[in-house]
């Protein structure tokens, strides 16, 4: 092996053809969940193909506890930006592990990821997403509709222009992922400098606080910077409406959800002490099981005394009894099922095994049968982005011709949605025997690998130019 040493920073000059070599180890609970996620989405989105009024409908199934369900499941986008708080974090300390990386070289990547994700979610959707109606100064369903060109056009006929609205001043689940991937990077920089990330208490407990504190904060700053925001929207103050709405705006703004990320974060170390023996297992299931439990009944005690959230609020970000409720369940879910996935060979394996994300993979090995769920979870991204479209341009080039009026019967909308699921089985199921390749999964992991690659190859040339450069070579 070749190491080029400057300072105290190592580089190891074959590791990336090192690493290509090893096999790569995922959690699978993690492709389930964010699979299972994927599939309350395809459901829950159907819903918008009802050609009757949607606040009507919502309004008179306040008092169904299904339904009931159902709204509380479908604003639960945030297990997404968890999920992933998980997969990076991981990804991080696992090449501060080995050396790989540096400061610098994290930071980069996030932030490039990042702000892929954010650009490549609102370029697809005003391309192809479906109309949306409400938002901002408007209640759901209320207001002006705003139409994405592609399917804008195949439903009505006529180019929309792109509207200002979805476009810059409300932020959906990619938007929330990669803000808050640029900030805990950051965090984990600082964190894991000069060996700190072999310091597992102590990084859960900073992550810990600030991930609650976050969690408290948040529906005080909702309060007093959301009307703020309306009003920057109604004076048409667009930097204004940009910064605030990052943060509380509709949908998925960093507030909470940044909060959401961190305990993300904070589940992803936790992993990384167990196998390297720094934290037992039971501890971790303890911890996770005491933290869920706690917002879980603090949620239902603001649900009883605050009530259901409105439904024409629906569109905005989430109240405090509900993101309790929410991160809670969230906990317990990811505690019990990492918990029983995690074996005892598990410390063995992660020495030469890398965990990572669905976005990771750029290469699947052939297998006999994955769930669908798992299948989903591979295909998270791709899903997100193209659900909507897939479900719409059927309805309209097909279904609506052959059945004229079907989607105005909210159980033939319930069936339709279930046929959508089906039909991205058949296409993942064929996708994923060719590697992906085309997927925004797939592309997400190839800009991954090329930025650390580039990295790399500029760190070495950068220190092989400097005379002070120490070459030493090791067995």
């Amino acid at each position: 092996m070749v190491k080029i040493q400057q300072s105290t920073y190592k580089v190891i000059a074959n590791t990336q053809d090192k690493k290509e070599s090893i096999p790569s180890k995922r959690l699978k609970s993690l492709d389930s969940l964010r699979g299972f996620a994927i599939f309350c989405m395809v459901l829950f989105h159907g819903f918008q193909l009802l050609e009757i009024d949607l606040m009507g409908v919502a309004s008179s199934l306040t008092d169904n506890p299904a339904a009931k369900v159902i709204e509380f499941m479908a604003r639960m986008a945030g297990i997404f930006v968890v999920i992933s708080g998980i997969s990076n974090s991981m990804s991080i300390y696992s090449r501060y592990s080995k050396g790989t990386t540096n400061g610098k070289k994290v930071i980069i990547e996030s932030f490039i990821i990042g702000l892929w994700l954010i650009v490549l979610e609102r370029v697809v959707y005003r391309l192809i997403d479906r109309p949306v109606t409400g938002g901002g100064i408007y209640d759901f369903d209320r207001g002006p509709t705003y139409y994405s060109l592609i399917l804008g056009y195949l439903e009505t006929g006529v180019f929309h222009p792109i509207p200002l609205y979805p476009t810059f001043f409300s932020s959906g689940a990619l938007s929330m992922m990669g803000l808050s991937l640029m900030f805990y990077s950051i965090l984990l920089v600082f964190l894991f400098r000069n060996d700190g990330y072999k310091k597992i208490q102590r990084n859960l407990l900073i992550v810990g606080i600030l991930a609650t504190c976050i969690i408290i904060i948040s529906p005080m700053l909702i309060d007093i910077l959301r009307p703020l925001w309306v009003q920057a929207l109604i004076d048409e103050n667009y930097g204004k409406a940009i910064f605030i709405g990052i943060l509380v705006g509709d949908s998925d703004p960093m507030m909470p959800f940044l909060g959401f990320a961190l305990y993300g974060v904070m589940i992803g170390i936790a992993i990384k002490g167990i196998i390297n023996g720094n934290i037992t297992k039971k501890n971790f299931l303890f911890f996770g099981i005491l933290t869920s439990t706690i917002y879980i009944i603090l949620g239902a005690i603001g649900y009883i005394i605050l009530g259901e959230p409105p439904v024409e609020h629906i569109l905005r970000t989430l109240p405090i009894q509900t993101t309790h409720l929410q991160i809670g369940i969230m906990i317990l879910i990811l505690t019990i099922s990492i918990y029983f996935e995690i074996s005892d060979e598990t410390e063995k394996i992660e020495e030469t095994a890398k965990i990572v994300n669905s976005e990771d993979s750029t290469v699947i090995k052939k297998k006999k049968h994955i769930p669908f769920l798992q299948l989903f979870g591979k295909f998270s991204l791709t899903m997100y982005l193209l659900e909507s479209f897939v479900g719409s341009v059927i309805k309209i080039l097909i279904v609506d011709k052959i059945f004229p009026g079907w989607a105005q019967n909210i159980a033939f909308v319930v069936c339709y949605s279930f046929l959508i699921v089906i039909i991205w089985i058949f296409l993942c199921n064929i996708w994923i025997k060719f590697g992906q390749v085309g997927s925004f999964d797939w592309m997400t992991g190839l800009i991954k690998i090329r930025v650390r690659k580039t990295l790399t190859k500029k760190e070495l040339k950068l220190t092989a130019e400097i005379p002070n450069t120490i070459i030493t070579t090791e067995s």
